[in-house]
């Protein structure tokens, strides 16, 4: 019974560490990319540890708590319209839209749509953006 019961708790506190993020489901060229790509992301980001993601995807990963997420290959933008303002970090161009809790950018210039959410609580999401620019340049500079 104390072995179940240490287990249960093991398994439980493990669950408390992962974020819960919605994993996108892309076709098979762009998941082949991003599986690939997502293995070789940063352990570090704006000074924060990667943190497990929940359920486990090929697509997604997340730093910090709150945490800043990265989900690789998403659908286009709904909300974005020909007229949208883009936001540029290190040559890449980002269509931004904010929540109530996190600044949500997606980039909009390749095949390979990525979406990095960052907290509000950081007063400049740029530096999450900027940090993950070479990674995202390789991603979607892949042929």
């Amino acid at each position: 019974m104390k072995r179940v019961l240490c287990l249960l708790l093991v398994l439980v506190g493990c669950g408390f560490d992962a974020k819960v993020l919605q994993p996108p489901n892309p076709d098979s060229n762009i998941a082949q990319i991003c599986e690939a790509a997502v293995a070789n992301l940063p352990e570090v980001v704006d000074g924060v540890s990667q943190v497990s993601t929940n359920p486990k995807s090929p697509y997604t990963a997340a730093w910090g708590d709150p945490a800043i997420t990265l989900r690789c290959g998403v659908e286009f933008p709904a909300d974005y319209s020909a007229n949208a303002s883009l936001v540029s970090v290190n040559d890449l161009d980002w269509f931004s839209s904010e929540r109530v809790d996190a600044y949500v950018f997606t980039n909009t210039s390749s095949e390979v749509f990525i979406e990095i959410t960052v907290p509000i609580k950081d007063s400049s999401p740029a530096g999450a953006l900027a940090q993950l620019a070479p990674w995202v340049k390789s991603v979607i500079n892949t042929p």
